[in-house]
């Protein structure tokens, strides 16, 4: 081969080479968090330890697939018999260590007729490292069926609590 024909080559191979993991349908990004809840605000409604999670416990876990698609799982229980909700993931919007999920929701107890099926449900979480010198990671409320936190993608700010016992992975 000659010298132009082998850098062309080369050229090619790393380009092929590179696009590999999109080929393979490997995930461009990935959040999950869970734990028990432990918000300082629900102090005033429980008498238990805030470290026990005295308003129950969450799950969330979101991919964005190569091919643009978003799967995930977002579940939340309220504990003190206030019921729950689950929902399918279907948006994931991440900007360096923060990241907006929405989804709609596909169970819940939180009311005694399950009007809420159907509806919107978002959340933001920001990864603030895996350190324990680091700031804790934090969450937002589970906002459902709100027009102004309707979708990931308008990537809303928002009222952020620290995630005592869970830990926030944004990747």
């Amino acid at each position: 081969m000659r010298k132009k024909e082998l850098f062309l080559f080369s050229i090619l191979l790393i380009a092929l080479l590179a696009a590999i993991p999109v080929f393979a349908g490997g995930p461009l990004h990935r959040v999950q968090v869970g734990g028990p809840d432990g918000f300082e605000f629900f102090a005033e409604f429980c008498d238990r330890d805030l470290r026990a999670g005295c308003e129950a416990n969450f799950s969330l876990t979101a991919t964005m697939h190569a091919d643009g698609s978003v799967t995930g799982q977002y579940a939340d229980q309220s504990g003190q018999g206030n019921g729950g909700f689950h929902a399918t993931i279907d948006c994931l919007y991440v900007e360096g260590n923060q990241a907006w999920v929405s989804g709609v929701l596909t169970h819940e107890t939180i009311s005694d007729d399950s009007r809420y099926v159907g509806w919107p449900v978002s959340t933001t979480v920001i990864d603030n490292g895996g350190s324990a010198n680091d700031p804790p990671d934090q969450i937002s409320w589970s906002n459902i069926g709100d027009p102004f936190y309707n979708h990931c993608s308008e990537a809303v700010p928002d009222e952020m609590f620290d995630v005592p016992h869970g830990q926030v992975q944004v990747r």
